[in-house]
């Protein structure tokens, strides 16, 4: 299934604009977030790529993120699967956030996670 329009996003030339009822770019993000099925995860980069930002960007914003797990912020890692930061609570955890996945249904293979539970983002907005 593929997405050209979202009720919340809306995708022209490959960039991505809120619809009503979006005041920012913020909600854009967190409306992203929430489009990740469980079981499944997003590299910063492929969520840079769609967000029109640097991956360092998605990890500052990331950090951010005033609720978690609402906004499934765990569930953006590294590219090679590996978990990359989780602050929550206040401090850095990121067995927590491996945790989370696992019991989201993530696969791990040798401490990173399998390739088959990479969400395509990029391919469901066509971007």
């Amino acid at each position: 299934m593929r997405l050209r329009k979202l009720p919340c996003i809306q995708v022209k030339r490959g960039k991505l604009f809120p619809c009503e009822g979006l005041e920012n770019r913020t909600d854009v993000f967190k409306a992203l977030l929430q489009l990740i099925p469980l079981g499944k995860v997003i590299s910063y980069g492929e969520l840079a790529k769609v967000f029109g930002t640097g991956p360092r960007a998605v990890g500052y914003w990331l950090k951010k993120n005033d609720s978690p797990i609402i906004v499934p912020c765990h569930r953006v890692v590294r590219s090679d699967g590996s978990l990359g930061g989780y602050t929550f609570g206040g401090k850095l955890n990121p067995e927590f956030k491996r945790r989370l996945l696992e019991l989201e249904g993530v696969k791990f293979q040798d401490s990173k996670i399998a390739k088959e539970c990479f969400f395509n983002l990029c391919s469901l907005l066509e971007i």
